[in-house]
């Protein structure tokens, strides 16, 4: 970076679970602490679009670098975030598209590069989409985060479980986080806690 774009960079770090020494790249570092196979909550993407714009406009040989680990799951995301921020699309598949055709050598292979499977890549697609197409939605709505939604979870329900293990979901427990509470809550199916099951033969529900 020093030696293509001398005193015109600036770096963003994606990854909660990275780090490095910021001052070999001149502190010119923005970290944003996303988990890996998560995407980051709408007001980051705000702050991120908002700090890469005002960097752009200071000088037109600026550039940015965005990296998480793999360069694809969070990475795809924030640069499709500035993408439709930008203006540059107008809906989340076709800029995740876009993302996914530049991300890609077509000389070494012509479908979508990275280590996943078929299913976690299609997984993460979804989850892309549906978080770039929020921000679509706020970037429509003039940048304005809507307010929070408390919402109650009561029952969590699985389904084709009975070909699972055991069958009956006893070796099954789980942990709900939330941002507004600072411990977790936790069930678990075998020992009853903080739950009860209700089986049928398709599925099977944690009530709490």
């Amino acid at each position: 970076m020093d030696t293509q774009h001398p005193g015109h960079y600036r770096l963003y770090n994606l990854c909660s679970e990275r780090h490095y020494d910021v001052s070999l790249f001149h502190d010119r570092v923005e970290r944003y602490m996303i988990d890996d196979h998560n995407v980051p909550p709408v007001v980051d993407m705000l702050k991120f679009s908002s700090s890469v714009r005002d960097w752009m406009n200071q000088d037109e040989k600026n550039v940015i670098a965005v990296h998480c680990k793999g360069g694809k799951g969070r990475t795809g995301t924030m640069i499709c975030v500035f993408l439709i921020d930008l203006g540059k699309f107008k809906d989340a598949e076709h800029c995740l598209g876009f993302f996914g055709d530049r991300r890609t050598d077509k000389n070494v292979a012509s479908k979508f590069q990275g280590r996943d499977k078929t299913l976690d890549l299609r997984r993460r697609r979804v989850f892309q989409s549906r978080y770039v197409g929020y921000y679509e939605q706020v970037v429509r709505a003039g940048r304005v985060v809507p307010p929070e939604k408390p919402m109650i979870v009561t029952r969590i329900t699985l389904r084709g479980m009975h070909s699972v293990g055991v069958g009956d979901g006893s070796e099954f427990f789980f942990t709900l986080q939330s941002r507004c509470h600072s411990i977790p809550f936790q069930a678990n199916l075998g020992t009853q806690k903080n739950c009860k099951a209700s089986n049928s033969l398709e599925s099977l529900t944690f009530l709490s």
